[in-house]
């Protein structure tokens, strides 16, 4: 029997008279039924399947999603999984030997889905509020998610939304175990963590910038068995976009890109992209752009460009040139790495997946991309 809120979504999907389609994987055996919008067709080869944490019609969900960064329209979106308990769904990652995901919410779990299913796993960390390692007052606000082959990572007080003091970096083994503390900011004054990434002994992560509070930065700290060696922080940049008072939103996300060798960033306030180099030590940025894709450029264009103003909020590399960013306002892009660093961010530089209706559905964050052959 369907579940109501299940039945709900068919419906409001039929009323929307959105079309559906299927394609199945030889690989995997995944199903992606095509939620529309402005979708078209799926090319043969170089398809991706990502999974993304958002709302539809006022469920929570993680949407299932067959494309081709390449192919313009290529989006083919399904509902998976449907959050029973109406919880905020935010940070996602695969969990080690699956197929289920881990997934962070400010409602203080680390939840866990099966794939297959949509089924509902035990959670990995029921309350946030009560660990081994409690927080110096409760109302954790826990979101970005890494898995790592034998622990999840996630940080406490995003962008300071949380009423806790604590601004703290925690990891809890997949197979047993209690939670640990992989950093303190206290140790350093730094506060309103997100985005994690883990590259060359180090652990990298957005936090306020701590020589301008109405600023974002990006730092990273030494790993010595998994969590900080007790080193000082390294500070990356800084002066990056953050909304005005304490406690906004500013930049997000970070993913590592192999085929580039760069970090990558979103910031979901003005929808700026920036590329750091982890191992020169420098930022990279593209001609005629403050950034690897800056804010006065998003503002200029009248284009494809444009939608990274649509509240950007997760991004993961193709690993083959390009990148895949989810939006708040219901926006799903690829962007052509190359293309930006030729002659600076343009319209042609940005693939546009899926735009949904006005109000129909929001993403957030997105699990790595798999390729389908």
């Amino acid at each position: 029997m369907k579940s109501p809120v299940r039945t709900v979504l068919a419906l409001a999907l039929a009323v929307s008279a959105v079309s559906l389609s299927s394609t199945t994987s030889a690989q995997t055996g995944w199903r992606a039924r095509g939620l529309g919008g402005a979708s078209g067709p799926v090319a043969p080869v170089s398809r991706y399947v990502t999974f993304i944490t958002g709302e539809f019609m006022g469920a929570d969900v993680v949407f299932e999603v067959v494309f081709n960064p390449r192919v313009p329209w290529s989006a083919q979106i399904s509902i998976p999984i449907v959050d029973p308990r109406g919880i905020h769904l935010d940070g996602i990652d695969f969990v080690p030997g699956g197929p289920a995901l881990v997934v962070g919410s400010p409602d203080k779990k680390i939840s866990a889905y099966d794939i297959p299913s949509g089924g509902l796993l035990p959670d990995f960390v029921p309350d946030t509020d009560a660990i081994a390692v409690p927080p110096a007052t409760p109302g954790t606000w826990p979101s970005s998610i890494l898995s790592t082959p034998t622990h999840v990572y996630y940080t406490e007080n995003q962008f300071g939304f949380g009423a806790t003091s604590s601004d703290r970096i925690i990891r809890k083994p997949f197979v047993g175990g209690p939670e640990e503390v992989v950093y303190d900011g206290a140790v350093h004054g730094l506060v309103n963590f997100e985005g994690l990434e883990i590259f060359g002994g180090r652990l990298w992560f957005f936090c306020e910038d701590p020589g301008m509070p109405d600023d974002r930065a990006l730092v990273s700290i030494g790993l010595a068995g998994g969590v900080w060696d007790g080193v000082g922080f390294g500070l990356h940049l800084t002066g990056l976009v953050e909304a005005p008072g304490p406690g906004t939103d500013g930049s997000d996300e970070l993913d590592y890109d192999p085929y580039t060798g760069l970090l990558f960033g979103t910031n979901i306030i003005n929808g700026e992209v920036v590329a750091f180099d982890p191992l020169a030590g420098i930022e990279i940025t593209s001609p005629g752009s403050a950034h690897f894709i800056d804010g006065a450029s998003i503002l200029a264009s009248l284009g494809e460009l444009a939608l990274l103003g649509g509240s950007i909020d997760g991004i993961r590399s193709s690993n083959d040139g390009m990148l895949v960013v989810s939006g708040k306002a219901g926006v799903m892009l690829a962007i052509d790495i190359e293309g930006v660093l030729i002659d600076g961010p343009d319209d042609g530089d940005i693939v546009p997946l899926f735009i949904a209706s006005a109000g129909m559905l929001s993403m957030d964050d997105l699990t790595p991309l798999i390729e389908l052959r």
